[in-house]
């Protein structure tokens, strides 16, 4: 059957309609297959079917994947990633996205609207042979009827940073909170550091936050006909405060969206969303890299395998580069997969 779909997308939607992150309205009209996430992929003749999420294969861990440091494979512009697996134990019923993984592989972060608003909640494991347990959500970072997007780390997951529209002015803000040690609760987010990142009038999304801290990405929204894009601010010490944002340089392109951006622990790859490969209304997975973090990143090619014709968004590198986690939309939703860099 053959359904005629129309997607209105707005910032106060993004958790209720799960696509995206911009605050003007955009309406996209597309003619979707009704056969599922599956039925979609045929665009991708490399492609294998997801697994369905009673799968048994589905939500084990990653132990062992790759060599060990798969960096050099996207480097080399010949990564190959293995068919997506679906998180089956932290699904809840609505939207899950944004997943942040640590650089042990054992705890997870993600977004998620099972409880009506958009909030933070927070996956662990043992082993990364394991299932995640259940996610369980992060009150402190919760503002009543506010929205929160996307929680990222630095590697000693004692400086979290995330997106909300709970400022006054109900624009899309990055916010900051630090705590002394992994075992601490984080408390509630401030603005402290981040008055150049925030100032204007534009929304601000997606916060990704290098692992010393230094440095952070994020997507940034002026409205009207303006593409959404990435951009990156720098302070000179993990206790300093961040410079005006500036064009992430080599990734943005004219005339279409780029978002969510997420980088290898020593920055020289970057994954983000995009739908610049021709207007098909929907998102794709992209890929860069550069020599150094001095350098502009190179021409962006899709990421191969996983891009469907529905929506793909919010990659997670490993911190070894040999999964991706991403959300996927399926049957309406979306939710968090991964991906294993192939042998």
């Amino acid at each position: 059957m053959i359904d005629a779909t129309c997607v209105t997308h707005s910032a106060a939607a993004r958790s209720t309609s799960g696509y995206y992150h911009a605050m003007r309205v955009v309406v996209l009209c597309a003619v979707l297959g009704g056969c599922g996430f599956e039925a979609s992929r045929a665009r991708d003749p490399d492609a294998a079917p997801i697994p369905d999420a009673g799968d048994a294969a589905a939500d084990t861990g990653r132990d062992g994947a790759g060599d060990g440091d798969c960096l050099a494979r996207w480097h080399d512009g010949k990564v190959k990633l293995s068919n997506p697996e679906r998180l089956t134990s932290v699904a809840g019923g609505g939207n899950e996205r944004d997943p942040w993984i640590s650089p042990d592989g054992l705890t997870l972060y993600l977004s998620s609207n099972r409880n009506v608003i958009n909030e933070i909640f927070r996956a662990a494991r043992i082993a990364t042979d394991l299932a995640f347990g259940p996610p369980v959500r992060l009150v402190n970072m919760t503002v009543a009827t506010k929205q929160q997007d996307r929680a990222s780390l630095t590697a000693d997951e004692k400086t979290l940073v995330l997106s909300s529209d709970r400022a006054l002015d109900g624009r899309f803000q990055i916010f900051i909170t630090l705590r002394p040690d992994r075992v601490t609760e984080f408390g509630s987010p401030n603005q402290d550091h981040l008055d150049m990142v925030n100032a204007g009038s534009v929304d601000n999304f997606d916060p990704f936050i290098s692992s010393d801290g230094r440095t952070l990405y994020l997507t940034t929204d002026p409205g009207g006909p303006t593409h959404p894009r990435l951009v990156v601010a720098t302070r000179p010490d993990p206790d300093g405060d961040f410079s005006a944002p500036s064009d992430v340089p080599g990734v943005n392109v004219t005339g279409a969206d780029s978002a969510d951006p997420a980088l290898s622990p020593d920055e020289r790859v970057i994954v983000f969303s995009s739908n610049r490969d021709g207007g098909r209304g929907g998102l794709d997975l992209w890929y860069a890299v550069r020599s150094d973090t001095g350098q502009a990143f190179s021409t962006p090619i899709v990421v191969p395998t996983i891009n469907s014709d529905e929506d793909e968004a919010d990659p997670m590198l490993s911190a070894d580069g040999c999964e991706l986690y991403f959300a996927a939309r399926h049957d309406g939703d979306y939710d968090i997969y991964v991906s294993v860099v192939a042998r």
